[in-house]
């Protein structure tokens, strides 16, 4: 869908903790500059400094890397990001102070520094080596729906499974991410306190997605900085699923059926046979006085020596071919946008309906907006699934008006087929008003204005669970106002 570019947002935390680290390293290489005394150590104490050196520029480019820019997390090699490595604030202070205690005792030959520095390494190396053996039994898995209507809450389950047979995890943060097309990454979250050994949990969060769309949720982040809280491990699963999200369906009000609905009850329907208010055969019973004589069914009679009628029953039951123009400009303002949404909400709204009213019909759709698409079904269940799944995918596009579609529609509709032609275009900028298929009997053109719509479609959820400054319906393309909104338990 064309719109507004969302606005970037970065893990302000890990940048702070990647730059900090980076400060590090570029004052213990510049120290052997400064101090001439410096070089004097053993071999064993240069080798530990410079490794050190290189650890910290590595873990810090790294964290400003994945930070920065969170689509390379999936531009690299699954066997190089297995695991992440993370410095919380209390891990850097830790980190900083071990950094100046080696320092000092190189500089200054002391050995109580060093001893001092030995018992603070004890910890923090035993930190990661807790959390990298938990990490190293992990393992997730995520339960999502495969559609899900805009605005509509659901629920998402997330398992964690401890395969050691002896140690316990404890503190186990599930991150799973959530993102639309090339849109921003949203985290939603799921702690585990506990899981015994050899024991799988369920957890779930829930997600309330206000924009239509295709979205991917992955990969999935166990992440735990048990016991101590000085480094955080996390380790990466490469478990991806995806959700369609339909246009936010309501329901026509009356002003609907009265305006434009009856309105196909006027049209001249030729039959296929004469009668009186003969349209479907229904059965063959007895004549009864006052029944029309030219609905006898003489075979029948004869063959029953007794006068047979044949009874028919007016049918309403009508197919639905909608003809769907996606307009908007390259640059489309909120207000373009917004009609696209409630065009897709009436046209899903509408077969919806048409399914309730007419379930041995067929609908079709010809749509056109950055391309072009026909879709066509009977008026069941199983197909609106799929009819729906067109429609949470479908982009608009500022191309010219779709005489071939409507062209098309007229050509290939029967005599008891209903056309709607619904565009979102304003009616002034159509040039060739010719080119549109109002004129025939059988066809109705609407262009869309929200304004207008309101009056025919109604949704029973306009105010629940919306945030204040988010319209009413169907859904707004403001990107601030339409994150995503994820709770975990």
């Amino acid at each position: 869908m064309a719109g507004s570019p969302p606005e970037r947002r970065v893990d302000r935390a890990a940048i702070a903790s990647g730059c900090t680290l980076l400060v590090l390293t570029v004052a213990a290489i510049v120290l052997p500059l400064w101090f001439r005394g410096f070089g004097g150590g053993g071999m064993l104490s240069q080798g530990v400094y410079w490794g050190l050196i290189v650890i910290l520029a590595a873990t810090g480019i790294q964290q400003v890397a994945n930070a920065w820019t969170p689509a390379a997390r999936k531009r690299r090699l699954p066997s190089l990001n297995r695991y992440r490595v993370r410095f919380p604030r209390e891990g850097l202070i830790y980190l900083t102070i071990m950094v100046v205690l080696f320092i000092g005792s190189l500089l200054g030959r002391e050995n109580r520094l060093m001893l001092v520095f030995a018992m603070m390494a004890g910890p923090f190396v035993i930190n990661g080596w807790a959390t990298f053996t938990m990490l190293q039994a992990a393992a997730v898995a995520r339960s999502a729906p495969r559609r899900a209507m805009a605005g509509e809450m659901f629920a998402v389950e997330v398992s964690f499974t401890n395969l050691r047979p002896i140690f316990s995890a404890w503190m186990m943060l599930v991150q799973d991410e959530v993102t639309r097309d090339d849109d921003d990454v949203v985290i939603a979250s799921v702690l585990f306190t506990h899981v015994a050994p050899r024991e799988r949990q369920i957890g779930h969060y829930d997600a309330r997605l206000y924009r239509r769309g295709r979205y991917q949720f992955g990969p999935i982040s166990v992440a735990s900085r048990f016991p101590l809280g000085l480094i955080e491990r996390a380790r990466v699963f490469p478990a991806r699923d995806e959700i369609l999200i339909y246009p936010r369906l309501g329901r026509l009000r009356t002003g609907w059926q009265r305006e434009l609905l009856h309105a196909s009850e006027l049209v001249t329907i030729p039959q296929s046979r004469s009668g009186l208010y003969d349209d479907e055969f229904h059965r063959l019973r007895e004549y009864r006085p006052g029944d029309n004589p030219r609905a006898i069914h003489w075979r029948s009679s004869a063959r029953r020596n007794e006068l047979i009628l044949r009874e028919y029953h007016q049918s309403r039951e009508h197919n639905l071919i909608v003809v769907l123009d996606l307009w908007a400009p390259p640059s489309p303002a909120p207000s373009d946008v917004d009609r696209v949404e409630w065009a897709l909400s009436l046209v899903g709204t509408l077969c919806l309906e048409h399914r309730r009213a007419s379930r041995e019909s067929s609908i079709r759709l010809l749509a056109s907006g950055s391309s072009q698409q026909t879709w066509e079904g009977q008026a069941s269940a199983a197909s609106l699934e799929d009819l729906f799944d067109v429609l949470a995918v479908l982009e608009s596009g500022p191309g010219n008006f779709p005489e071939s579609l409507a062209h098309e529609a007229l050509q290939h509709a029967g005599p008891a087929d209903r056309i709607l032609c619904l565009s979102t275009r304003p009616a002034a900028t159509v040039d060739q008003p010719s080119a549109l298929p109002g004129a025939d009997p059988r066809s109705q053109v609407i262009y869309v204005d929200p304004a207008s719509v309101r009056e025919w479609l109604v949704f029973d959820d306009d105010t629940a669970g919306r945030p204040d400054n988010l319209p009413s319906a169907p859904c707004a393309e403001n990107p601030r106002d339409s994150r995503p909104v994820v709770s975990g338990v």
